[in-house]
């Protein structure tokens, strides 16, 4: 799928899984390919995550926000199948791990074998299921780290405006670095999920969403955050349309849900 690249220079210094041994399997041309990466067993840190905001001042707007960007793996026997892509957030001083629904609704019944993968990290770590909306294909989940600064989150971008992602497409083959892609906002919308197809509604009840151009939202990278130019998450990515435009739910998903969850997180600890 040809979609608009962002300049690789934006990409992050170091975005290998290192020693973490992982299978990729993937349909190419109706083939299955299998690609086994790394030779060391698997690690679990549960609470000594370095997750961290341990960027340069000078950095571009995209690199500043490389940290937060995470890969879902999949435990099986022999490795690791990756899923897609995750992104960390800070809500009243609680980390969370978001991503799409659909990267995960085929393991529930084995939710703890999915692991997660920051950037620029050789281990996986644990994390805890704590809401998956299969309506606006929203999956959040509670991590252990030591963050406490909260995140600025967007409610929803506005037309026209320019937009950036960051995640793991499956079309970047073996590489292990987290692609930028830019792009902006075509036309905001509302809709949700019905029998695994994303729906578009003019009901304003409905999930609000937009649809942009020039991102990657190719398998893989589902479950990528979006950020405004400045740097502001703004929503996450769902899918593409017939146009191979993206399909995008809103930010106002993300804290709406958190608003939710924060409450029965703080009472559980």
């Amino acid at each position: 799928m040809a979609l608009a690249r962002s300049n690789p220079s934006l990409t992050s210094n170091v975005r290998q899984l290192g020693n973490l041994e992982y299978v990729m399997k993937k349909y190419i041309a109706s083939k299955f390919l299998i690609i086994l990466i790394g030779c060391a067993s698997m690690r679990n840190y549960p609470h000594d995550n370095k997750l961290q905001r341990n960027v340069a001042e000078n950095s571009v707007t995209a690199d500043k926000q490389s940290w937060r960007v995470c890969r879902l793996v999949y435990k099986e026997e022999g490795g690791f199948r990756p899923l897609g892509s995750a992104f960390c957030v800070v809500y009243q001083n609680q980390s969370w791990l978001v991503s799409s629904s659909h990267v995960i609704n085929k393991y529930l019944k084995q939710v703890k074998n999915i692991y997660y993968c920051p950037n620029g990290q050789k281990e996986v770590f644990p994390l805890k299921l704590a809401r998956n909306d299969t309506f606006c294909d929203l999956a959040m989940f509670t991590i252990d780290t030591d963050l406490v600064e909260n995140d600025e989150i967007a409610e929803s971008p506005n037309e026209g405006d320019e937009l950036f992602t960051i995640g793991f497409p499956d079309h970047i083959g073996q590489s292990q670095y987290a692609r930028i892609a830019k792009g902006n906002v075509i036309k905001l919308i509302y809709g949700g999920i019905k029998d695994n197809q994303f729906y578009q509604t003019n009901d304003s009840r409905a999930y609000p969403a937009f649809i942009a151009s020039g991102l990657d939202p190719g398998i893989g990278a589902s479950g990528s955050p979006v950020f405004s130019k400045e740097g502001i998450i703004v929503g996450y990515t769902k899918g593409f349309d017939d146009n191979k435009n993206a399909i995008c739910f809103s930010g106002k998903n993300i804290i709406e849900t958190l608003k939710q969850l924060a409450p029965i997180s703080s009472q559980s600890k």
